[in-house]
């Protein structure tokens, strides 16, 4: 549908209990976002034949919590909604909505046929200094630099837009400092005065510090190596022991990643 038909893909409860319909709408999500992206498929009837279908478009997805995949809430532009207070809006909407509605989109309509030939993609180059200013994540600054060439020549507007876009990057890192992989992250902080952090002193810490149970240092191995902090076997005290080796630079990019600025020392982050 978004291949034939094009335009916005309205999605209103976007909230998928079924596991395969998760993985489904995730991957079409997750490749959509870019025009190189693509949802390649076995035919349903003429295997092995693949069919190769383009997601790529603008989408609106109502939900009533963040998305648990991170990959995909990182290419999201998230605004929480809250319940008006407004005592102009009905609760319910009578066809004199409908009318203003129609009016509405009729003008953003011939807004875009006026304004299609004055944007200039090539804009995101002289916008990256300004976005890589702001310390965003890459992924965020990819998923967003795009959608500011449409209004960065309106001074106001843009302000707004970055000053958006800090608070959701803000809102990102928490919430990773809030999951298991940010518990680690913070361990591992927390213990960087240790010459060789091991996975068991990460669980023990977490365990006595972060209130967690039975964190077992196999667990730890696993959630390390999606950190990218691969444990090497060390002599500790006479044992062998496998250690996240001294690899500062690594280190400090998973630090800025899950690591509130608050919480962490500037010279940290250089």
């Amino acid at each position: 549908m978004i291949e034939r038909w094009g335009g916005t893909m309205l999605m209103n409860e976007a909230d998928f209990y079924n596991s395969d319909t998760t993985a489904e709408m995730v991957k079409i999500l997750n490749e959509g976002f870019e025009r190189s992206g693509a949802v390649i498929k076995a035919h349903m009837e003429r295997q092995p034949e693949v069919v190769a279908t383009i997601p790529f478009g603008p989408k609106i997805l109502g939900t009533r919590k963040r998305w648990k995949d991170q990959a995909l809430e990182s290419r999201c532009i998230t605004e929480v909604m809250h319940e008006t207070e407004r005592e102009d809006i009905l609760p319910v909407l009578t066809y004199k909505f409908r009318e203003r509605q129609q009016k509405l989109r009729n003008k953003l309509l011939m807004f875009r046929f006026k304004n299609y030939h004055k944007i200039d993609e090539g804009k995101i180059e002289d916008l990256w200094p300004e976005f890589r200013e702001m310390k965003l994540d890459r992924r965020l600054i990819q998923a967003t630099i795009g959608f500011s060439v449409l209004f960065w020549q309106d001074e106001e507007m843009f302000k707004r837009f970055k000053k958006f876009l800090k608070k959701q990057q803000k809102e990102l890192k928490e919430e990773r400092a809030a999951s298991f992989d940010g518990g680690i992250v913070k361990a591992i902080y927390e213990l960087r005065d240790i010459p060789h952090t091991t996975p068991g002193d990460i669980a023990d810490h977490m365990e006595e510090e972060q209130n967690y149970k039975e964190v077992s240092h196999q667990k730890i191995g696993k959630h390390l190596k999606r950190l990218g902090l691969k444990t090497k076997a060390k002599k500790i005290g006479g044992k062998t022991e496998r250690a996240i080796p001294n690899d500062k630079k690594q280190i400090q990019r998973v630090f800025k990643r899950y690591i509130p600025d608050y919480e962490i020392g500037q010279e940290e982050l250089q």
